[in-house]
């Protein structure tokens, strides 16, 4: 039981590349601001095709995904051509304190529920907390 309770104590980020962990400065995590204005253009147009107020599942199928979170090595491209992004250096998040530090920051950006950052940070052991 300790070793699952060590393993835990720090979030595990793991490169979407190589899909090897990143430890310390080794990498980012990063989003671009062009996915935020394709999915808030995206969204415009379901929600005219889709008025409500009810939405069957088929609706639902067709929604629009929320904008992802990469993470990746710095020697596997890192942001690598990307333009206009949010970068977090993996050394500034590397602990559950720090996590939840940049969450709280994140938060105070309107875009952050357009973003799967909730599902970065159970598949970085959130979950198992």
């Amino acid at each position: 039981m300790a070793t699952d309770q060590a393993m835990s104590d720090r979030p595990s980020w793991k490169c979407e590349v190589c899909e090897l962990p990143i430890a310390g400065d080794d990498g980012v995590l990063f989003m671009e601001y062009g996915d935020l204005r394709r999915r808030d253009d995206a969204l415009d147009a379901w929600r005219q095709a889709h008025p409500g107020p009810a939405y069957s599942g088929e609706d639902h199928a067709t929604y629009p995904e929320r904008v992802h979170w990469h993470v990746r090595h710095h020697a596997c491209g890192g942001e690598g051509e990307a333009v206009a992004v949010y970068v977090i250096e993996s050394g500034r998040i590397d602990t559950w304190r720090k996590v939840a530090g940049w969450t709280a920051h994140l938060m105070e950006k309107r875009w952050l529920g357009d973003t799967d950052w909730a599902a970065r940070l159970y598949s970085a052991g959130v979950g198992a907390i």
